[in-house]
């Protein structure tokens, strides 16, 4: 389990708001200097679905 693994678990599951614990998520990643290899299955999955989201946002916008 990453430093950040319980936290992360913790956010998620009292309901705080997904983009905003995404955003704490990657503050805390580039702080840290956190690559890939240092991230539990269950945070890479996280960041993953993150990006994707993200790439189907800009992607709407880009229609408008």
């Amino acid at each position: 389990m990453s430093k950040f693994e319980s936290e992360l678990l913790r956010r998620l599951a009292r309901g705080d708001d997904v983009e905003k614990t995404a955003m704490w998520f990657v503050e805390c990643m580039i702080r840290s200097n956190l690559d890939w290899k240092d991230l539990t299955a269950f945070e890479v999955r996280f960041v993953k679905r993150i990006h994707e989201g993200y790439v189907q946002w800009m992607a709407g916008r880009k229609l408008n």
